[in-house]
C-alpha cells in the first residue's frame, strides 16, 4: 500500500494536552493513509458539521466507519492514498469550537487590537525524565519534546496517520516490509540536512546496534525490526521479523542526526518547529522557533514550559499572567472568567489501580476479583471527574472501533460478593488483606483516587496504605524495576490499539504489573499479523475480555481533561497521543460576548 506526498498547511496555530483528541470533518481520501492504524475521527454529521455532543464524550464513533473504508480500499487493491495534512489548521478551528468550555468562548480571529505575544509560557505538572527523545518514556516529556522532533510519520488530531519526515511510504502485502521516501529540504536544528543515514542510525540506536548504544532501548522495535537499511540518501527500508500491521505507528518515533545520541540528553537536536535553548531541572525548559523549519511555522518566537508540581501555584500563575496555559487535574475550579477560560476535553487514557501479580495476594484471581467488586467506580467518577467514561478494560472508549463495550460493569459494585471472594481466599476479620499503593506525588488526581479507594476497601475489611512517591522515583522504581505492590497511574494513549494493549503482554519491557496470560499474548500476536481491520477489531475485543475475566487490574476511567488558559489563547487542540502542538496555538481576541 502506498501513501503519496502530503501537502502542508500555511502557518496558523494549535496545541494539545496529554493523550487526547480533537475534531474536524476531514475529507476522506480514496484510500486511507494506512490500513492498520486506528482512525480516531470525531463524529461528523452528514452536512459536514461537527456533532458537538458526540465529539465531547469520546473520540469518535466514525473510527469504525473509517476503518471499514480502509479495509474496503485495501481489498479493492487501491495503492494510492491522499494525505489530509492540509486540514490540520481547519481541525484546530473546529476543535476550539467543539471543546466544552465552562466560560464563553469567542471563536473569533486574532484582532489587531490585542497586544501580540512573542513568548508563550505553559505550565506543566512534572519534570522531564530525559531530554533524549529515544530514551524518554514519560508522557509529560513527550508532549513537549514532539515540538523539537519529528518521526517518519505523524498523526492528525483526528488520529489519522500522515507522512512527516517521509513524503511517502509503501507497505508490503505481507506486512513484512515498509519502505519510506524522505521529504526533501528538511534540516536539523544544527543545519545538517536530513538523509536516510540519520533514520538508519536512529533505529539502530533503538536496537542497541550503534557504537554509542550497545543495548536495546525499545523492546517493541527490537521485537519487530530485523533489518533497517538505506538503499539511497532518501530511501529507508525496514524488514520485519514477523508481519505487523501496527509497525507503522512505531515510525512516529523521533529521528535524530547520525552519531548525535551521546549529546541528545544535554543538547537535544531534531527537525521540529522549535529548537532547544536551555533546561533547568525542576524549573523548566525554553525553546526558540526554528526558522529553518520546513512545515507550518508557529506564531511564538519563544516558548517556555514552567514546572508547577503544585496545581494551586500553577493556577495562581495563570491568574497573574505568568503563564498562559496549564492542564489542571481539579474538576471544580474557581477562576476569573474575565481573564481565563476552562476547556474540558476527553483523553485517550486508562486510569487504573495496577496490581503487581508478583505480590502473592494478587496472584490469586479471587483477590483480584474481590477488589474489582469492592471498588465503586461510579462514585469515584462522580466525585473526582464527572462525565468521564468508566472503563473495565485496558482501552478507552475513545478507541470506539476496537473497544469492547460489552465489558462495561463486568464487575459491578457488590460488597457482599467481594467479602465472599476474600473469605474464600482466606482473608477476613482475623487476617485482613493489607497492601500498599504507590502514587506519584505530583498527580493529585491519582492521590484523590487512592484516598477514595482506600475508604471503599475499608468497607470490606481491606487495608490499603497510601505511599506517595516523586515522579522520577516512580519511573525508576515502579515503572522500570516493578518495585511495588500496587500503584495508581494513567496510561496514555497511542495511535494504535495494539500499542496500548501490548502493555499487558508478558514480554512487554514495561509490564510493571507482571501480568502474564498465554491466551492474551497469542491474541495480540494474531491481531498484529492481520491487515484486515474488522478482524483486528474482533481479536482486540477478545483480548480485552481475557483481561476482564482475569481481573488483571482494577481499570477505573478515562479521566476528563481540564485545561485552564488565558482567554486570548485560540486553537487549543488535542491528539490521541501526548502532544502539545505549538504550531497551532495563537494569541487571539479577548471577547466576552
Amino acid at each position: 500500500m502506498k501513501c503519496q506526498k502530503g501537502r502542508y498547511p500555511e502557518p496558523q496555530a494549535k496545541p494539545a494536552a496529554r493523550a487526547e483528541f480533537v475534531p474536524r470533518c476531514l475529507p476522506m481520501p480514496r484510500a486511507l493513509l494506512v490500513l492498520p492504524v486506528v482512525l480516531l475521527a470525531r463524529v461528523v454529521s452528514a452536512c459536514g458539521a461537527l456533532d458537538p455532543a458526540a465529539a465531547q464524550t469520546s473520540a469518535v464513533t466514525s473510527a469504525a466507519q473509517a476503518e471499514q473504508t480502509t479495509a474496503a480500499a485495501t481489498q479493492a487493491g487501491l495503492s494510492e492514498a491522499a494525505t489530509v495534512r492540509e486540514g490540520l489548521t481547519e481541525a484546530a478551528a473546529q476543535a476550539t469550537a467543539t471543546a466544552s468550555e465552562v466560560s464563553p468562548q469567542t471563536g473569533q480571529s486574532p484582532s489587531a487590537g490585542v497586544p501580540s505575544l512573542e513568548k508563550l509560557t505553559i505550565g506543566i505538572a512534572q519534570d522531564f525524565d530525559s531530554l533524549d527523545p529515544n530514551i524518554s518514556v514519560a508522557a509529560g516529556t513527550q508532549e513537549v519534546m514532539f515540538n523539537l522532533f519529528h518521526g517518519l510519520i505523524n498523526i492528525t488530531p483526528a488520529g489519522e496517520i500522515i507522512p512527516e519526515l517521509a513524503e511517502s511510504y509503501e507497505t508490503g502485502a505481507d506486512l513484512l516490509t515498509y519502505a519510506f521516501r524522505l521529504r526533501p529540504g528538511v534540516t536539523f536544528h544544527n543545519g545538517k540536512a536530513l538523509t536516510s543515514a540519520d533514520v538508519v542510525y536512529t533505529y539502530l540506536r533503538y536496537l542497541g546496534k550503534t557504537a554509542d548504544q550497545t543495548s536495546p532501548i525499545n523492546s517493541e522495535i527490537e521485537r519487530l525490526v530485523g533489518e533497517v537499511s538505506a538503499p539511497d540518501e532518501r530511501t529507508v527500508l525496514f524488514t520485519l521479523k514477523e508481519p505487523s500491521a501496527a509497525f507503522i505507528s512505531l515510525c512516529m518515533y523521533p529521528i535524530i542526526p547520525e552519531d548525535s545520541g551521546p549529546s541528545q540528553a544535554e543538547n537535544p537536536v531534531g527537525t521540529g518547529p522549535y529548537a532547544f535553548v536551555s533546561y533547568s531541572p525542576g524549573i523548566g525548559i525554553v525553546l526558540s522557533r526554528f526558522e529553518g523549519y520546513y512545515g507550518q511555522k508557529p506564531q511564538f518566537s519563544e516558548v517556555e514550559f514552567k514546572i508547577f508540581t503544585n496545581a494551586n501555584a500553577g493556577q495562581l500563575a495563570l491568574q497573574n499572567g505568568e503563564i498562559q496555559i496549564m492542564n489542571l487535574a481539579a474538576t471544580t475550579l474557581a477562576y476569573d472568567e474575565s481573564r481565563l477560560k476552562l476547556v474540558k476535553q476527553p483523553q485517550n487514557m486508562v486510569q487504573l489501580l495496577a496490581l503487581n501479580h508478583a505480590f502473592t495476594p494478587f496472584s490469586d484471581i479471587r483477590v483480584r476479583r474481590a477488589l474489582n467488586h469492592a471498588i465503586d467506580k461510579k462514585e469515584i467518577i462522580e466525585v473526582l471527574s464527572p462525565g468521564s467514561p468508566q472503563i473495565d478494560t485496558n482501552l478507552s472508549p475513545v478507541m470506539s472501533f476496537y473497544y469492547n463495550q460489552d465489558l462495561l460493569d463486568y464487575y459491578p459494585f457488590d460488597t457482599e460478593k467481594a467479602l465472599a471472594l476474600l473469605a474464600e481466599a482466606g482473608y477476613g476479620a482475623g487476617s485482613p488483606l493489607r497492601f500498599t499503593v504507590r502514587v506519584p506525588v505530583e498527580y493529585q488526581f491519582h492521590i484523590d483516587t487512592a484516598q477514595m479507594i482506600q475508604q471503599q476497601l475499608e468497607q470490606v475489611g481491606v487495608i490499603m496504605d497510601i505511599e506517595t512517591i516523586e515522579w522520577n522515583s516512580w519511573l525508576g522504581e515502579v515503572y522500570e524495576q516493578r518495585d511495588h505492590e500496587s500503584t495508581i497511574i494513567g496510561l496514555t494513549g497511542k495511535a494504535d490499539p495494539g500499542d496500548i494493549l501490548s502493555r499487558q503482554t508478558s514480554d512487554y519491557y514495561r509490564n510493571f504489573g507482571n501480568y502474564a496470560n498465554v491466551q492474551f499474548d497469542q491474541l495480540l500476536r494474531e491481531a498484529s499479523a492481520t491487515g484486515d481491520s474488522d478482524k483486528r477489531a474482533r481479536i482486540y475485543k477478545d483480548a480485552q475480555r481475557v483481561l476482564a475475566e482475569d481481573a488483571a487490574h482494577v481499570f477505573l476511567m478515562d479521566p476528563g481533561n481540564n485545561v485552564l488558559m488565558d482567554r486570548n489563547i485560540e486553537g487549543y487542540t488535542t491528539y490521541p497521543i501526548p502532544y502539545i502542538d505549538l504550531r497551532l496555538i495563537t494569541y487571539g481576541e479577548n471577547s466576552n460576548q
